[in-house]
């Protein structure tokens, strides 16, 4: 944890550490908070994409937190949802504060946040970008509002409470993510 930080220099030490802290904060306290336990896994795995960021000496923009930000409470909100769906028929449940979540309220969560991510990774797509490199980051919009769109589909089935499962599984989320992956790295490149 915090030694392998150190190893990488006091940026990424300071990142792990505050992941150690939330992660601690989850464990004691904040998981038997309703709503606040989403927004304290989203941020979980915010910090781990930001600690990838830093680690590799990557920019991060504020495009790039929103959008991970809205992606991590999609998938959390998803994941409680399918586990909601899926608890035994005795009532009992994992989670204390899934007792307090309708699939209703997590139905329009994923709706809030799909919608916002997909605002705003086009405006990153469109308003970043010049040139070339513009027109593959604006193509990959496609498929990135499909992966959206698939993952809303498989969560309405009930699929949804292991999301990396999902990526492992699902042929036509593979390929929208591949596609999605070769248009950004075009951009990427040319930018």
């Amino acid at each position: 944890g915090l030694l392998a930080g150190l190893a990488g220099g006091w940026p990424l030490a300071a990142v792990v550490a505050a992941y150690l802290a939330l992660t601690f904060s989850y464990t004691l306290w904040l998981k038997h908070q309703p709503v606040v336990d989403l927004v304290a896994v989203a941020g979980c795995h915010v910090v781990r994409a930001y600690a990838g960021a830093v680690a590799v000496s990557v920019p991060v923009t504020s495009w790039f937190l929103v959008v991970v930000s809205l992606g991590s409470l999609l998938l959390v909100a998803g994941k409680r949802e399918a586990e909601l769906r899926a608890r035994p028929g005795d009532g009992q449940v994992a989670r204390a504060t899934l007792e307090t979540y309708t699939a209703s309220y997590l139905g329009h969560v994923r709706v809030m946040a799909s919608g916002a991510m997909i605002v705003t990774y086009c405006l990153w797509a469109l308003q970043e970008h010049t040139g070339p490199a513009k027109a593959f980051c604006a193509l990959s919009i496609v498929p990135f509002v499909l992966v959206v769109l698939r993952h809303a589909l498989l969560v309405d089935r009930g699929v949804g409470e292991e999301p990396e499962e999902l990526v492992l599984r699902d042929r036509p989320l593979q390929v929208f993510l591949a596609l999605m992956l070769i248009l950004l790295a075009c951009g990427i490149q040319l930018a």
